[in-house]
């Protein structure tokens, strides 16, 4: 054992990689056999169904980016080499992981010392958010190391002088905002940073340190600019979402402002431009949008609810200010504490937490910069901070600063240390008081975490298992725990319709239709509903709101097709299912039914 510990001594930064590796591969092992690890939803699913048409041989893609394109061609190389092996890409994950506590330390060490640097690096290689993260399909682990890479280079460039360096670390920030835009924010401040922290050189070398730096971001933003006019002929930085994400952390009916997809807007990635889209169109009777145009559209619409109503704004935006620090982790795809509760017991072990690391590091970067060190990570926490607020906060979009946390939470550590050591009981007073302080306020009940969402994705795995008992439970369990259940009800009629139980499916829908009576899919399913049971005064009038709704639906008037034919009325019902198929020339269903009225005439 005192030989181990010998080697460990004696071999530090081995011994963070070989830990922070370990710890991953044993949380790998951990959850295989939960139910997502195999079936990605939401945005997971849809990096990976990008990233398998990239694969495919679609490199370029035919529109502009909505979604941060980085990670779908890191996985669409892997699976272009390789195949499509998940478990591949989740040790690859976990090996970056792994790497990317190097880094930490690396910056720590510059910064500060060595021990500092070593701390926030063991921190880093036992955080749980990172564990969660590297192990899910989900560009969040990607975002965090290119955004230490770039740090970390930038420091070798302030130490070295070296332009190769400078470049490098523009190129690692470039890369950074194609998988996190908001990095576009930081990088003129960088180069500002990085022109001031090198004053002992002549201007002119202080100056093309900065130029390298911004011409290797540019670089890969230009390119990715240059990709989305030549496909889409519009100019498009990197996405073109930024004003619908607006939106939805300020629109009047989101009273927090956390993610809160408006009533129009499926809270899915594969149906949130669509829908952002065709609301923009029935607002307005314009169709020929371009990407950056509608984005433009909802930045006006997100700013005209504002100056209705400025107090929630304000309201609002000091809200999400103080969630960005509060120990709650605000989950979106799959929920941090519905995986430890069910799926991983290293997630129920005492490692290190937001809750631990955010008063901590807030108190060991008010010690760092009255000692005027680390100015870099400060600047980084602010600016990236101050992108965040205005749209609305996840775990996962404030994970990036959880590098700096922890070596400014390092910091503190050491600083307090040295207090004890030195018997200076003032300094250790005050701070523990600030810290006290701090804690207060970063545990601060401002939300119930909910697991409602955790329920519906479960449900939605059992559904697309055809578990159908099962779906129907965890669906109802969403309902039951969900404020706004709307979506809960319908995942729940339909899934009863799946069973042929259109009674269960009748009493779901109408809940679902009464929260939200403005919503197509709700009187569609109800309409369908009623179509099994025959009541066909009900199912016209569905149909007939579906069509008042949404004059495009295609769905709608295949149902109206079907329940002509069962009514025998077969020329309403050709008329139906040719308007279905002038608008989706493709649908079989519709196909099906016009011939066989054709048919039968």
């Amino acid at each position: 054992m005192t030989a181990n510990w010998k080697w460990i001594a004696q071999h530090p930064l081995g011994s963070l990689f070989a830990l922070a590796l370990l710890f991953r591969l044993l949380y790998l092992a951990d959850i295989h056999q939960n139910p997502f690890f195999y079936d990605p939803v939401l945005d997971l699913h849809a990096y990976d169904s990008w990233a398998q048409q990239i694969a495919a041989g679609n490199w370029l893609g035919d529109q502009v980016f909505y979604q941060s394109p980085l990670y779908s061609y890191f996985l669409g190389v892997i699976y272009w080499l390789c195949g499509r092996h998940l478990l591949l890409v989740y040790l690859l994950q976990a090996l970056l992981g792994a790497l990317d506590c190097l880094l930490i330390y690396g910056i720590g060490r510059r910064l500060f010392e060595h021990k500092v640097g070593l701390l926030a690096g063991f921190a880093a290689a036992l955080y749980k958010g990172f564990l969660f993260y590297d192990g899910l399909l989900l560009k969040t682990f990607l975002e965090v190391l290119l955004l230490d890479l770039s740090l970390w280079l930038l420091l070798l460039t302030r130490q070295k002088r070296g332009y190769r360096f400078a470049l490098l670390a523009g190129l690692a920030l470039g890369a950074g905002a194609l998988a996190r835009d908001n990095f576009l924010a930081l990088a003129p401040f960088l180069a500002l940073w990085l022109a001031g922290a090198v004053r002992e050189v002549p201007l002119k070398t202080r100056i093309s340190l900065a130029a390298l730096f911004l011409a290797g971001f540019a670089s890969l933003v230009a390119l990715t600019a240059y990709r989305n006019f030549r496909v889409g002929h519009d100019l498009v930085l990197i996405t073109a979402q930024a004003g619908q994400n607006f939106y939805i952390g300020n629109y009047i009916g989101n009273l927090w402002g956390g993610y809160q997809a408006p009533p129009f807007v499926r809270a899915n990635p594969l149906f949130e431009e669509s829908g952002f889209r065709a609301e923009a169109e029935r607002r307005t009777g314009r169709k020929d949008w371009k990407p950056s145009e509608l984005s433009n559209y909802w930045f006006s619409q997100t700013w005209e609810e504002i100056q209705a109503q400025p107090g929630l704004f304000l309201s609002r935006l000091g809200r999400k200010a103080l969630v960005f620090f509060n120990r709650i982790e605000i989950s979106d795809n799959l929920n941090y504490r519905f995986f430890a509760q069910n799926f991983s017991w290293i997630l129920k072990l005492p490692l290190p937490t937001y809750g631990v690391v955010a008063p901590l590091g807030l108190l060991g970067l008010g010690l760092a910069l009255k000692r005027r060190q680390g100015r870099l990570l400060a600047l980084v926490l602010v600016v990236y901070f101050a992108t965040v607020i205005p749209f609305y906060v996840f775990t996962r979009y404030r994970i990036q600063v959880v590098p700096a946390l922890l070596i400014f939470s390092a910091f503190a550590v050491f600083e307090g240390i040295g207090w004890v050591r030195e018997r200076r009981r003032r300094p250790a007073i005050v701070a523990l008081g600030v810290l006290a302080g701090l804690v207060a306020v970063t545990h601060w009940p401002l939300l119930r975490e909910r697991l409602d969402n955790a329920y519906y994705m479960l449900g939605n795995h059992f559904a697309r298992e055809q578990r159908f008992p099962e779906a129907i439970a965890m669906y109802e369990k969403a309902a039951q725990l969900g404020p706004h259940p709307y979506h809960y009800l319908l995942a729940l009629g339909r899934t009863y319709l799946d069973v042929r139980n259109p009674d269960m499916a009748i009493l779901s829908l109408r809940k679902a239709v009464e929260l939200e009576p403005k919503m197509p899919d709700g009187h569609l399913h109800l309409g369908a509903a009623y179509l099994d049971k025959d009541l066909f005064k009900e199912a016209l009038f569905e149909f007939r709101q579906v069509l008042l709704l949404d004059n495009s639906n295609v769905m709608a008037r295949v149902y109206l097709g079907r329940l002509f034919e069962r009514v025998d009325r077969p020329e309403q019902a050709f008329t139906y299912y040719q308007e279905a198929l002038n608008l989706d020339p493709a649908n079989l269903a519709a196909r099906e039914g016009r011939d066989r009225v054709q048919a039968g005439k």
